[in-house]
């Protein structure tokens, strides 16, 4: 395959999944089961590829806990269809992929405190999101769901901070990147949870506006943490 084949194959993925969220069924659905499985293979492929041009770098140790755990994520979500059990699965899931993007994005920054150490300021926009994001839904909940969407609401608070925290840490195209993917799937998840529970039939385009989000912030942190490890290689 070529260098790009891969980002090709994953960018008609996401346009086949997005064309699905804007037509009605049954196409919508056979479009969704074509193409959502695919995305995170994808991704992991295209990651995959360009982590091929680097010498010394364990590239199986992210894909295989990150974006594995999304992908399983994504199908528990794609079947639940309502049903709580299959929900929380796929909450659990993504929980995964955060703890384990936090591990990364911590671990791929060069070395030194972070920005919270001198500007803690910086924390703020994470933890007001997701703070507001659980005082949202809260009186929309089960006793259940509280908890889970509570704990999911800190690992994605936690997530941003870790993204945040890299800044200065890593190159600015790396921080840049791997910032706004962190927010862009915070942003997606908050759709999801006001798409379920705040608006009792969904808010327009939502399925449009949530898998764009997804797909866009999942691609730009596997982009910043590629771009890191080309400084690494490649010192300015």
């Amino acid at each position: 395959m070529t260098k790009n084949s891969l980002f090709i194959l994953l960018l008609i993925a996401a346009l086949l999944c997005l064309t699905g969220r804007l037509v009605a069924d049954p196409l919508a659905w056979q479009l969704d089961y074509i193409s959502k499985p695919l995305l995170m293979p994808l991704l992991f492929g295209y990651y995959r590829q360009q982590m091929k041009a680097y010498r010394n770098t364990n590239w199986l140790e992210f894909i295989s806990s990150g974006l594995f755990f999304a992908w399983l994520g994504d199908l528990f979500l794609m079947i639940a269809h309502g049903n709580k059990l299959l929900f929380i699965t796929g909450l659990l899931c993504f929980l995964v992929m955060q703890v384990q993007y936090i591990y990364h994005f911590n671990k791929q920054r060069f070395s030194g405190p972070g920005i919270f150490k001198e500007k803690p300021v910086f924390a703020l926009p994470s933890l007001l999101l997701g703070i507001g994001f659980y005082g949202l839904l809260f009186a929309h909940l089960d006793p259940i769901l509280k908890i889970a969407v509570g704990l999911y609401a800190v690992a994605l608070s936690a997530m941003t901070l870790a993204a945040v925290q890299r800044y200065q840490k890593s190159s600015a195209l790396s921080f840049r990147y791997l910032t706004c993917g962190a927010f862009l799937f915070m942003l997606s998840d908050m759709m999801i949870g006001m798409n379920n529970f705040l608006f009792e039939e969904g808010f327009y385009l939502a399925g449009f506006w949530i898998m764009l989000s997804y797909v866009a912030g999942q691609f730009l942190i596997v982009k910043g943490l590629l771009l890191h490890q080309q400084s690494l290689n490649n010192p300015s």
